[in-house]
């Protein structure tokens, strides 16, 4: 198990200072007291707290709002017409 003091943590996952905190007073994250000033946090805890608060991307519309737009914008255009604004 390793243990991260809570500023390694910050700067380790690109965190704020209140937010680390936070997640300490309310518990959210496992937490090694060694005094009434001095806290560890694990690894695995603080990464399985933010797994679980990853949000997966909506693959569907990835695909129409992205894909669609560069099988349309293919071949030549007509006299008259541009590609512009599509």
């Amino acid at each position: 198990m390793t243990l991260l003091t809570p500023a390694q943590a910050r700067k380790e996952y690109n965190l704020g200072r209140d937010f680390v905190r936070r997640l300490i007073r309310d518990r959210k994250i496992p937490v090694v007291s060694l005094g009434p000033h001095k806290l560890l946090l694990p690894r695995d805890g603080l990464e399985a707290f933010l797994q679980k608060q990853t949000i997966p991307a909506r693959r569907e519309y990835f695909k129409s709002k992205f894909l669609s737009h560069t099988s349309q914008n293919k071949g030549v255009t007509g006299v008259g017409q541009s590609n512009y604004g599509r």
